[in-house]
């Protein structure tokens, strides 16, 4: 309400000068100097200026600042000289046609200088807003980074894998440790190497899984069966969402009960520019401790940075989430 004020208190005196000035410059002398009603009359002009424009920017908000003021100015001029003439020849017929021509002239004048002030006034309000959205869609993108990065390098995920670590080392087994403990540091120094970039080629993302699915196998043994379906050309190809598939592989693991004789089979495939990760689904018979946030995280992260959104299906028998990649350009 203040702002309606302050803008419509600025335009009311900016008409008063406007016609206190016009009427100075026409005066021959100081005792021909007439002060009359018509800043009102410029005050309306104005009113009428702010309504087209409010009106047309949020019709057409897409519309470009000069193709705003273009259409703005015609029917500004359009209404307001004819309510002029319509109003001067209803309250004084006999006017004298240089005086007419003249005042007709001043609200022409007024009402370009009006239409580009305000159209200048919309164009830092729609700079205003663009910086606002930036600022906001960047500290959503921050905040959603560290949240995917304190989910991810987590206490029970390290734990869990140095306690297999641990049995490969007392079991003796220093070659299969060293293997371990190597994907292992992979996998972390992707994470935290990645943590602000936007977009990753695919080939270092899928190596990454594949690191990821070693680390299950050998918690989960023959309990999760993985199928990295994907034609090598098709690696070079794209880009991903940084860490994308690994929360969705750690979604399978963490909502599905596996078993040795009968294992959890997914499939890593490629079809219309998205990766698909579809999944047999056996429910775990108990509550499984979950934020649900990681698959909501991910798909407000693909909203933020590319305007796509996951396609998620989910049946009876399977669970499949499709992520929207990136072609390379050339």
């Amino acid at each position: 309400m203040t702002k309606k004020l302050i803008k419509y208190g600025i335009l009311f005196g900016f008409s008063f000068v406007f016609m206190l000035y016009y009427r100075i410059i026409s005066a021959n002398t100081i005792d021909t100097l007439l002060i009359t009603d018509a800043y009102l009359w410029y005050f309306l002009f104005c009113v009428i200026t702010a309504f087209i424009f409010d009106t047309l920017k949020t019709r057409f908000p897409n519309w470009k600042i000069i193709k705003l003021f273009i259409i703005g100015f015609i029917l500004n001029v359009t209404i307001s000289v004819g309510f002029s003439t319509t109003m001067m020849r209803f309250f004084n017929p006999e006017l004298l046609k240089d005086y007419y021509i003249s005042e007709l002239g001043a609200i022409v004048l007024f009402v370009f200088m009006v239409s580009t002030g305000y159209c200048v006034y919309l164009a830092m309000q729609r700079i205003h807003h663009n910086e606002k959205s930036i600022l906001k869609s960047q500290k959503e993108k921050d905040k959603m980074q560290l949240e995917l990065l304190e989910r991810q390098i987590n206490p029970h995920f390290l734990f869990n894998n140095l306690a297999i670590l641990s049995t490969f080392i007392d079991s003796g087994n220093s070659k299969e440790a060293n293997t371990f403990l190597n994907r292992l540091s992979r996998i972390y120094r992707y994470i935290i190497a990645n943590k602000s970039e936007d977009f990753v080629p695919l080939f270092e993302e899928i190596d990454i899984a594949k690191d990821y699915v070693y680390l299950l196998q050998q918690r989960f043994v023959n309990q999760f069966v993985f199928d990295f379906n994907i034609e090598e050309n098709a690696l070079r190809t794209y880009y991903i969402i940084p860490n994308s598939i690994q929360i969705l592989l750690e979604n399978i693991e963490k909502h599905n009960q596996g078993m040795s004789s009968h294992p959890i089979k997914t499939e890593i495939k490629i079809k219309d520019d998205y990766l698909y990760i579809t999944n047999a689904c056996r429910p775990k018979n108990y509550a499984v401790d979950s934020t649900k946030t990681g698959l909501e995280n991910l798909k407000q992260r693909h909203v933020l940075l590319i305007q796509k959104t996951l396609k998620i299906t989910s049946e009876n028998d399977s669970f499949s989430v499709g992520i929207p990649l990136i072609k390379k350009e050339g």
